[in-house]
C-alpha cells in the first residue's frame, strides 16, 4: 500500500539511509508533473524533511537534486525499492 511504502521510506531516510527507486515503465509522470525516465538510471532518494507538516523527499538524478512531496511516486509506478545504508 502507498501509505506503508511512504512510511517505510520516511523511516529509512530519517535513520540516515538512502533509497533507490526503479519505476515500472521507462517513462513515468510523478504527482508534481515531472516526467521521470528510468530506462538508463535509477532514481536516488537522498534525504527527507518535514516542512509545515508536509513530508518531502530529496531526489537526485542526472538533472541535479530537488525536493518533492513524499508521494511523488505511487506503488503502481514503483516496481523496485532498494535501501542503501539501512539502519
Amino acid at each position: 500500500p502507498t501509505k506503508t511504502y511512504m512510511n517505510d521510506l520516511k523511516t529509512q531516510l530519517s535513520s540516515g539511509g538512502y533509497a533507490l527507486l526503479w519505476l515500472n515503465s521507462g517513462r513515468y509522470t510523478g504527482k508534481s508533473g515531472v516526467t521521470w525516465t528510468t530506462s538508463i538510471h535509477w532514481i536516488a532518494v537522498i534525504d527527507y524533511t518535514n516542512k509545515s507538516g508536509q513530508d518531502y523527499i530529496r531526489i537526485g538524478d542526472y538533472r541535479g537534486s530537488e525536493w518533492y512531496p513524499i508521494d511523488e511516486f505511487t506503488t503502481k509506478g514503483v516496481s523496485t525499492i532498494v535501501y542503501v545504508n539501512e539502519k
